[in-house]
Parts: structure tokens; C-alpha cells; sequence
């Protein structure tokens, strides 16, 4: 809730557009980002998470929270971070990609945990309204 009134006070301050709000992360903070916009999905035009790891509760346990949150998930297949858990990350994909059509989830061939950068574009593309 800490973070929530935060960007309340931030949106008051700065006369930001509140309905254009995107989170945005890479690893860790990626999965942070994708933690707080499926606490308050309302609150957040979508979520950008690069490298993220899709296999915590509070991601797997929400899913369904994110049918008008549009996230990006981008994981390189090359990727040393927590390999024994892509089958259970996939299956997350899998279920936000049927439950939030703008949803995008991809495992990356070839592609490394810092080289989920050269395709953020992809995320970009896929979350942020013009």
C-alpha cells in the first residue's frame, strides 16, 4: 500500500496523467513491477518486466487480475537465473497470455539475462497505447 500512495503523491505533485502510468522493471525490479500492478492492475495503464522470474505466488496467485492490465514478460532461454523453474514460468505465461489478450509472455532463444534489453521495443510495442 506504501508504493500505491506513493505514486498518488507523485501523480499529485508532478500533474501526471494517472491513466498513462506504466511500470517498468528489469530482473528483480521487473518482478517487483509485476507484483504491484497485479495488487492495484486498475491503477496502471501496464507493466514492462524484463528478465523477470514469473514463478512467485503473488504473480501466479493475481494472474486473473491482470484481464485489463496488459503486461510484457520478456525471458532469455540463456538465462542462468532459477532454469529449474521455465516449466512452471512458461505455464504463468501461458495463463496471463489467455487471460489478458494484450498480455505478452516470450522466452527468448539465444538470449542471455542482460540481452532481454535489445528486445524491450517488443514490450513497448506490445503494452504502451500511442
Amino acid at each position: 500500500g506504501r508504493f500505491h500512495s506513493l505514486v498518488d503523491r507523485l501523480i499529485e505533485t508532478l500533474l501526471v496523467a494517472g491513466d498513462r502510468l506504466y511500470l517498468f522493471g528489469f530482473s528483480f525490479d521487473g518482478v517487483w513491477a509485476w507484483m504491484l500492478g497485479l495488487e492495484e492492475p486498475s491503477r496502471y495503464a501496464g507493466v514492462i518486466a524484463l528478465s523477470a522470474v514469473s514463478y512467485p505466488e503473488p504473480i501466479r496467485g493475481r494472474i486473473g487480475r491482470a484481464r485489463d492490465l496488459p503486461v510484457c514478460v520478456l525471458r532469455g532461454a540463456l538465462d542462468p537465473m532459477f532454469p529449474d523453474r521455465l516449466e512452471q514460468e512458461r505455464a504463468t505465461g501461458a495463463d496471463l497470455m489467455r487471460k489478458s489478450p494484450r498480455s505478452l509472455w516470450r522466452l527468448l532463444p539465444g538470449t542471455t539475462h542482460a540481452g532481454v534489453w535489445a528486445h524491450a521495443d517488443e514490450c513497448v510495442r506490445a503494452v504502451v497505447r500511442p
